[in-house]
């Protein structure tokens, strides 16, 4: 009879109290194809030329109690809105790329201290989802550096 050599690999078990001094949130990006408003804009890469966050916010137990906390960043201005709509993002947003993102980040712990660069779309979101990753300029930047990390943006441990 031959010997398996397989190696069983464990994975730490994680426990609730691992997250009792952080904040998790779950958010949902949206990446739309925007038509180039500057003329830097022809650049990016299509269907990743514009990111906004969502995310939801139950207040009662049914499927319907639920509204959406939006923030549109633009260069204009930043503006936060809440959806009364209960559709999901992928619903509403059926030609956009929907990605969820779920954020473990100390309470008492800075993101950076400043930025450098304009004010964009990404900016306004890194700041938001609390990563500190200087090359990430662009919506495909973006959504790569979350594919990379599974969807977990872990503010406890530097990268």
């Amino acid at each position: 009879m031959a010997k398996s050599s397989a190696v069983t690999k464990t994975t730490p078990k994680t426990s609730l109290l691992d997250f009792s001094e952080c904040k998790v949130r779950e958010w949902y990006l949206v990446y739309h194809a925007r038509p180039p408003w500057f003329w830097w804009a022809k650049y990016l890469k299509q269907g990743f030329r514009h990111v906004e966050l969502t995310r939801p916010v139950y207040f009662g137990p049914g499927p319907e109690d639920v509204v959406w906390l939006n923030i549109l960043p633009t260069f204009e201005l930043l503006d936060a809105e809440i959806s009364t709509d209960p559709r999901p993002p992928w619903v509403k947003c059926p030609n956009s790329t929907v990605q969820k993102v779920t954020t473990l980040q100390p309470l008492e712990r800075m993101r950076s201290w400043f930025d450098i660069g304009p004010p964009t779309c990404v900016e306004v979101v890194k700041a938001a989802l609390g990563i500190r990753a200087f090359c990430v300029r662009t919506p495909w930047q973006l959504f790569q550096h979350i594919q990379q990390r599974g969807g977990i943006i872990d503010g406890r441990r530097r990268r």
